[in-house]
């Protein structure tokens, strides 16, 4: 039987195109689409990292192009997004509600998709909105598994800065976590024991705060999801990167780009190009500007966006 379904998965993984479901080292079941190109010459693989609340089938027309080159092509949902939410048994809960979850986790989790999908070498990594701090701290941990990383109208720092409700509630979490935790800044190194429970309050305020401000302002429930659910696990996306700051982990990644809209909201868009100008010289690939296109660019420009990536690849770009 084992031998069997070795079988059937080594099968699978020569089809042009998959669209299923890969368990994963640890037990977690992921769902994924993995499309294939026609020419074999090719070893290039893409990674397309999702945004916020991002399906992996918004990215057709995109792994479409790419898989027409002959590249692969990975899409997969992030821990918590509806297409993951969908394989729970009925009432169950993803395990990340219970212990949290990081930046780190989802980078581990990314390095686990590869591996189950048998992608062993270096990718060009995609990372969306708010894929950007899942691609920049996968890219952090496991350089050598990374040729490129490209943003695409990434989130520069937390979402919820972005908002002015959200940035009024951040700034009084900062003062929370900072007269929390000054004992330990300023005593800790006399005496480790205060520094045995940082950020305590912080965390318990912003679950409790921030998590039912984020709920008032969820409308839009998929279709067959739980509300409290899809509430939960959006939260917990949000907290995951709530101290991302891109002006800052961008600079120690190697060659990167990033694609930009340009009808971009007007903060976000002065800090994307704060982030730009933080890599080195050495590192930039390119940095280019869609013209009429606002955040979602697979949506709104999916043939630029797919020469520009096939342009990364083959190292035939120039910046505009």
């Amino acid at each position: 039987m084992r031998a069997m379904l070795a079988f059937v998965f080594v099968l699978l993984l020569a089809l042009p195109a998959i669209a299923g479901v890969l368990k994963l080292e640890d037990g977690t079941q992921v769902a994924v689409q993995i499309s294939r190109g026609t020419q074999k010459s090719s070893q290039e693989t893409f990674v397309l990292v999702n945004g916020l609340i991002y399906a992996t089938s918004r990215w057709n027309a995109v792994a479409r192009g790419l898989a027409d080159s002959g590249a692969t092509v990975v899409r997969y949902a992030l821990p918590g997004q509806p297409e993951n939410l969908r394989l729970l048994a009925k009432g169950e809960e993803p395990a990340h509600f219970a212990r949290g979850l990081t930046l780190t986790d989802m980078a581990e989790n990314l390095r686990r998709v590869l591996r189950a999908a048998r992608i062993m070498g270096p990718v060009h990594l995609v990372g969306l909105s708010y894929g950007a701090s899942v691609a920049s701290e996968f890219a952090r941990l496991y350089p050598a598994m990374v040729k490129d990383v490209t943003f695409v109208s990434p989130l520069v720092i937390s979402t919820d800065e972005y908002d002015a409700g959200g940035l009024a509630l951040r700034e009084w979490l900062e003062g929370v976590r900072f007269w929390e935790n000054s004992p330990c800044t300023l005593y800790g190194a006399f005496n480790p024991f205060l520094c045995t429970a940082q950020d305590y309050w912080y965390d318990s305020f912003y679950k409790a705060i921030y998590q039912t401000y984020l709920n008032q302002r969820i409308d839009d429930i998929p279709k067959g999801l739980d509300e409290a659910v899809y509430k939960k696990a959006v939260f917990h996306l949000v907290r995951a990167a709530r101290d991302f700051d891109l002006r800052k982990t961008i600079a120690g990644l190697h060659k990167v780009s990033m694609f930009v809209g340009a009808l971009e909201e007007k903060q976000l868009a002065q800090d994307q190009r704060l982030a730009w100008q933080a890599v080195p010289e050495a590192e930039r690939v390119s940095f280019r500007v869609f013209k009429g296109a606002h955040h979602a660019l697979p949506d709104e420009s999916p043939d630029e966006l797919i020469e520009q990536l096939l342009g990364v690849a083959q190292h035939q770009l120039t910046s505009m």
